[in-house]
């Protein structure tokens, strides 16, 4: 098993447009909403490659319930603490670009590409608690893995020491 740790989740949500004219209403031709932050897709990455992944986060507020929902269709089991603070979103604005026209040997074609803006909220300061709880969790499972992964930032309100603190934990025990 490896354990991968993120302590600053997110909700994406992915938007597509025909055309974007700041200032206007611009519709979405589609849209959807994932689960994400670097722990999660790494997560995702590695159960995809048969690796037995237990993932260890910190989700709360409103939108814990759809974050966990999010990742009940996944391949990695979930750990997540409950930080008593709303999960941030993510916006990923997908607008395909102008064609361009290129030649080789004087043969024509069109090539399409997509502008990808991001909008990224900040993390919000997770309930005081928070930090002891995730340790908590990394302790009772550090022993049964074969190796530790951490990725991404961590929330507000976590201690400075708590990402060096797993490692030594995880060192120790060599993972």
């Amino acid at each position: 098993m490896i354990i991968t740790v993120c302590l600053n989740p997110v909700l994406q949500k992915t938007l597509f447009l025909d055309d974007f004219i700041p200032g206007q209403v611009n519709r979405c031709t589609n849209n959807f909403l994932d689960a994400a932050g670097k722990g999660i897709h790494t997560s995702r990455v590695l159960s995809q490659l048969s690796n037995k992944v237990v993932h260890i986060n910190q989700t709360g507020g409103r939108f814990r319930r759809i974050f966990t929902d999010l990742c009940t269709n996944e391949l990695f089991s979930l750990i997540s603490i409950n930080s008593k603070t709303d999960i941030r979103y993510c916006y990923t604005i997908i607008k395909p670009e102008c064609k361009s026209e290129t030649s080789a040997d004087s043969t024509s074609s069109s090539k399409s590409s997509n502008m990808i803006t991001e909008l990224v909220e900040e993390g919000f300061p997770v309930d005081s608690d928070t930090g002891k709880k995730v340790l908590q969790a990394f302790k009772s499972r550090i022993k049964k893995s074969r190796a530790l992964l951490i990725s991404g930032t961590k929330a507000p309100g976590f201690s400075d020491d708590i990402f060096p603190e797993m490692v030594a934990i995880a060192a120790e025990q060599k993972k």
